[in-house]
C-alpha cells in the first residue's frame, strides 16, 4: 500500500475525524489547504520499527518536492476524535510551522503522543483496536481565523450561524488564551461581544511569531466582505453533514480556506421543537407549584387567549386550527412552571404585525431570545384582514374597553364579597365558578391586548428613540418618562404601608405589642386595646391582603387576608427598622425635555409627546390590570379552598390541602375522576417529593417530547456584573442580598437590594432601599415599573449578579446605563 495519501487520491474509507473532515470539505468544493494523510497501517509499521519516520518524509519530500521554506502542519487523525457524540479535540498531538527539513521530528512528537494516550488512559488501552492517522497540511499564515458553528451551540436551534474570530493565527483563540470576536450571521450581522480591542499572532519565516491587535470596528471591518460567503458555506456544510458543525477557518488573500470540520456534539437532536423558559414565571410562581395551580393556569390562559381571538375577528376555523397551541402556553416540569414560548411566538406570527411581535415575544418575558418553526397554518386573507381592523379599533377605542372591564369586575367583586361559599356541595360550588368564570371571560381579553399593545409600542419607541437627538443627552428617556406617572396601585398600596408603620413607630405602645407578642397575640390585644389600630391593620388587609410574600397566583399561597398573622410579621420587619418617608429619589419631566431638544421642530415635539403619552398609560394599566388579575385570582382560590372543605367531609380525600394535587379537569368532573381521586393524589404526593431537590434550568428545549436544559448565555460585560438599564440614577451603597425566607429578617434602609427577581408582595422593600439590582426580570415588569414610579435607581437583567456579589460589598450602579461597578469587597 502507498505510504500516504495525497488530497486527489485518498480512497473512500475512514481516515479519523480531523481527515475524514479534510476530505468531506475538498470533495464538495470548499478550499481547503493541501494535506496528505499518513494511514494508520504505516504509522504501526513505522511504531514496530518496519519502516522509519526518516524514510517516509524523505519520500513525500522527494515525491511532493515542497519549497524548502514552506510550512506544514503534522496533526493526529485517531478514529476517536471528532466523533459524533463525542469530541476528544486537544488529547492528541499536534506540531505546526515546521518545515519539510523539520517534518521528521514533528512526527515522532505526534506519534509519542499517541503512545502517551494508550498508555495514560484505561478506557483506550483496554479497549478494542482503533485507528490511529497523521494529516500533513500546509500552513496557511492567515489574516484572520475563526471557528464557525452552523447554530449557535448555546442554543442548537438557532437559526443563524455564529463566529468567532480573533487576527492572524488561530492557536490562541483555539486554546481561548485570547478573548475573540463574536458575530451573529444574521441579517444584518450582530457583533455579540463588548471587548473593544483583540490580540492574536503573526508568523514569518524571519521573525517567528508577533503579536497583533486589532480593534473592533478595524476587524469587523475586515471580516465584513466575508460575512455571507460564511453564512452560506456553513449552512451548505450543515445541510451537507445532516447535523449541526464546528469548523475553523482562516482568510488569506482574501479568500477563505476550511481547514477542519466536525460535529458539535451535543445530545439535542434536530426536529421539531418547543422552547420552554421561567425567565419571568418565579415572580408570580416562585419554586414547586402544585398540580392544581398549575392545570388551572393552563386552563385560564388558554381560554383568555382564545377569548382575544374571537374578539379580534378569528373565526372557529382558526381557534381549531390552533387548538393545540392555545392549550401549551404553560407548561410544567416537575413542578416547575414554565411558558411554552414556542406556542406563543407561533400564535402570534400569525397575527398582524407577527413577524416581529412574535420575536419580541420573549424580550416582554425578560428572556433571551429564542428561534422558532413557522406555523404549517395560517390565517386566510380575509381573515388576516378582519384581524388587522379589529386590531386598529382595539388600539383606538382601548380606553373604553378598559372602562368596560374595570367596571365589570367591581361589580363582580361586590357580588362575591356578598356570597357565603361556606358549606356548599362540590356540585354547587362547580357551578358557581363555571357562572363566575363565564362573567369574567367576557372582558379577558382587554388586559392581555393591553399588554401586547405596550410591548409592541415600548420596544418600537425604544429603537425611534434610540436614533433620535433624544439618546445623545438622554439614553434611558423612555423608562425616565415613565418615572412618577402616578395612578399605579402598587404606589398607593406602598403608601398605605407606610403610613400604617409611620403611625405604629409614633406610638410607643403599639409599636412594643407588635415587636414583642407572638404573631397570634397581636391582633387580639389591639382589639381589646388599641380598637383605632386594630380596623387600620384589618382595613389594610381587607383592601389589599390578596398579597402576600410569596407566589401570590399559586393556589396553594396562604396570603394575608387567609392568615392576618402573616400579615403581623411582615408589619414587624417595617415597623423594626427606621422610618422614612417615600419620595421619588429622581424626578423627570418629559415635556421640558422635548421642548428643550425640539424648539422649532414641533411635529416631531408633537408625535413623540402623543406616542410618550400612549405609552404610560399603557404601562401604567398593565400594572394595574396586574393586581386585578390579583385579586381575582383569589375569588378562585376561594371556590376552591371550599372545594377542598367539601371533599374533606364527604370523604373523597385523606387530608386538608389534599385536592392541591388534583388537576383542575379532575375537580371540575368528579362523575368521571371522584373514584380515582385518592389513588391521583397518593401518586402525585410521591413524586411531589422528589421534586424538592431538583434543579431547573431557566430553559428547555423540547425535541420528540424529551426535555434538554439549556445553559444561560453567559454575561457580556467584563466585569459579569452589569445588566439592563432600567430606572435612571446613580447611587452608591451596601450590597444586601435578598431572598423569600429572609425578607422578614434584614434591616433595608438604605442599601442596594440584589435578588434573582422581585415578588409583588415584596413592595415593602421599595420604599427603604437605595437601589435595586435584579438577575432577570423586564422592563415592563413589574419591579421595573414599581422602581420607576418610585424614582429608585434600578437595574435588571444583571445575570449571576447573586453570585459575583456578596453581602456587604460596596457598589456603584447606574441605572441610566446598566453599569455596575464593585468599589470595595465585603
Amino acid at each position: 500500500m502507498s505510504m500516504y495519501y495525497s488530497t486527489h487520491n485518498v480512497p473512500k474509507h475512514s481516515f479519523g475525524g480531523k481527515a475524514d473532515g479534510l476530505i468531506f470539505l475538498s470533495g464538495n468544493g470548499f478550499r481547503v489547504p493541501p494535506f496528505y494523510i499518513i494511514p494508520n497501517d504505516i504509522l504501526q509499521q513505522i511504531i514496530s520499527e518496519e519502516y522509519t519516520v526518516a524514510s517516509l518524509c524523505a519520500k513525500w519530500i522527494n515525491d511532493v518536492q515542497p519549497d524548502k521554506n514552506s510550512l506544514w502542519a503534522v496533526r493526529s487523525s485517531a478514529d476517536v476524535e471528532d466523533g459524533k457524540n463525542k469530541s476528544y479535540a486537544g488529547l492528541f498531538s499536534t506540531e505546526i510551522n515546521c518545515r519539510p527539513h523539520e517534518l521528521v521530528d514533528a512526527f515522532q512528537k505526534v506519534i509519542a503522543g499517541y503512545k502517551q494516550v494508550l498508555k495514560d488512559i484505561p478506557e483506550y488501552h483496554d479497549a478494542n483496536y482503533f485507528g490511529f492517522h497523521i494529516v500533513l497540511q500546509q500552513m496557511i499564515s492567515g489574516e484572520i481565523s475563526g471557528v464557525g458553528f452552523s447554530v449557535n451551540p448555546l442554543e442548537q436551534v438557532s437559526e443563524h450561524p455564529i463566529i468567532t474570530i480573533i487576527p492572524g493565527l488561530g492557536i490562541k483563540l483555539v486554546s481561548g488564551e485570547e478573548n475573540a470576536m463574536m458575530i451573529d450571521l444574521s441579517m444584518p450581522p450582530k457583533i455579540l461581544s463588548d471587548e473593544k480591542e483583540y490580540c492574536g499572532e503573526l508568523f514569518d519565516q524571519a521573525n517567528g511569531y508577533t503579536k497583533t491587535v486589532e480593534t473592533q470596528d478595524t476587524l469587523f471591518e475586515k471580516i465584513r466582505s466575508h460575512l455571507k460567503e460564511l453564512r452560506q458555506s456553513l449552512q451548505a456544510i450543515d445541510q451537507l453533514k445532516g447535523h449541526p458543525v464546528d469548523t475553523e477557518f482562516t482568510i488569506y488573500n482574501n479568500k477563505i480556506y476550511w481547514l477542519q470540520v466536525r460535529p458539535i456534539t451535543t445530545l439535542i437532536p434536530r426536529g421539531d421543537y418547543n422552547v420552554l423558559d421561567n425567565s419571568n414565571m418565579d415572580v408570580n410562581y416562585p419554586g414547586i407549584v402544585m398540580p392544581l395551580t398549575i392545570s388551572f393556569v393552563q386552563h385560564s390562559y388558554s381560554n383568555a387567549y382564545i377569548h382575544m381571538c374571537r374578539f379580534l375577528g378569528a373565526g372557529t376555523s382558526f381557534i381549531e386550527k390552533n387548538h393545540s397551541l392555545f392549550k401549551n402556553t404553560i407548561r410544567a416540569v416537575k413542578g416547575n412552571m414554565y411558558y411554552n414560548v414556542t406556542s406563543y411566538q407561533q400564535l402570534l406570527y400569525q397575527m398582524p404585525f407577527g413577524n416581529k411581535t412574535s420575536r419580541l415575544f420573549p424580550k416582554m418575558l425578560g428572556a433571551e431570545e429564542a428561534s422558532f418553526q413557522k406555523p404549517s397554518q395560517s390565517a386566510s386573507f380575509i381573515a388576516y384582514i378582519r384581524l388587522f381592523l379589529h386590531l386598529i379599533r382595539s388600539i383606538v377605542f382601548i380606553g373604553y374597553y378598559k372602562r368596560k372591564y374595570t367596571e365589570q369586575y367591581t361589580r363582580i367583586q361586590e357580588q362575591f364579597d356578598n356570597t357565603s361559599l361556606k358549606g356548599q356541595s362540590h356540585t354547587a360550588l362547580i357551578h358557581y365558578f363555571k357562572t363566575l368564570e363565564n362573567e369574567l371571560s367576557t372582558y379577558w381579553y382587554v388586559p392581555i391586548l393591553n399588554s401586547l399593545f405596550t410591548m409592541v409600542i415600548y420596544n418600537r419607541l425604544t429603537k425611534i428613540l434610540s436614533r433620535s437627538r433624544l439618546h445623545e443627552h438622554y439614553p434611558n428617556f423612555l423608562n425616565d418618562s415613565l418615572m412618577g406617572s402616578g395612578q399605579v396601585v402598587s404606589m398607593e398600596i406602598v403608601r398605605t404601608l407606610q403610613e400604617l408603620t409611620r403611625s405604629i413607630h409614633e406610638n410607643s405602645d403599639v409599636k412594643k405589642v407588635i415587636l414583642e407578642k407572638e404573631d397570634h397575640q397581636v391582633l387580639p390585644y389591639l382589639k381589646e386595646h388599641h380598637k383605632d389600630f386594630f380596623d387600620a391593620i384589618m382595613s389594610y388587609i381587607h383592601t389589599y391582603g390578596e398579597r402576600s410574600d410569596e407566589g401570590e397566583l399559586k393556589i396553594e399561597t396562604v396570603n394575608y387576608r387567609e392568615d392576618p398573622t402573616k400579615f403581623v410579621a411582615f408589619l414587624r420587619s417595617n415597623v423594626s427598622v427606621s422610618q422614612h418617608h417615600i419620595t421619588a429619589k429622581n424626578k423627570f419631566n418629559y415635556l421640558t425635555v422635548l421642548k428643550e431638544i425640539y424648539k422649532t421642530n414641533t411635529l416631531k415635539r408633537f408625535l413623540f409627546k402623543t406616542t410618550i403619552a400612549f405609552t404610560i398609560k399603557r404601562v401604567r394599566d398593565r400594572e394595574n390590570f396586574r393586581f386585578i388579575r390579583t385579586k381575582t385570582f383569589d375569588m378562585v382560590r376561594q371556590i376552591f379552598r371550599e372545594i377542598d372543605s367539601a371533599l374533606l367531609k364527604s370523604g373523597s380525600i385523606i387530608n386538608e390541602g389534599d385536592s392541591l394535587y388534583l388537576h383542575f379537569e379532575e375537580l371540575m368532573n368528579p362523575a368521571s375522576w371522584s373514584t380515582q381521586y385518592k389513588e391521583l393524589i397518593a401518586t402525585r404526593k410521591v413524586a411531589y417529593k422528589g421534586y424538592q431537590d431538583v434543579e431547573h434550568p431557566i430553559r428547555y428545549h423540547e425535541v420528540h417530547n424529551e426535555l434538554y436544559p439549556i445553559s444561560e448565555k453567559p454575561s457580556m460585560s467584563k466585569n459579569g456584573l452589569d445588566g439592563v438599564a432600567c430606572s435612571s440614577g446613580i447611587t452608591q451603597g451596601e450590597v444586601l442580598l435578598v431572598t423569600a425566607q429572609n425578607i422578614h429578617e434584614l434591616e433595608i434602609t438604605g442599601k442596594i437590594l440584589v435578588a434573582p427577581f422581585f415578588e409583588p408582595g415584596w413592595v415593602g422593600l421599595f420604599s427603604r432601599a437605595e437601589g435595586i439590582i435584579s438577575e432577570r426580570g423586564s422592563l415592563l415588569s413589574h419591579t421595573s415599573i414599581l422602581c420607576r414610579e418610585m424614582g429608585i435607581p434600578a437595574i435588571i437583567g444583571a445575570k449571576k449578579c447573586t453570585k459575583n456579589l456578596r453581602n456587604g460589598d460596596i457598589i456603584k450602579m447606574n441605572g441610566a446605563t446598566g453599569a455596575i461597578e464593585k468599589i470595595q469587597h465585603s
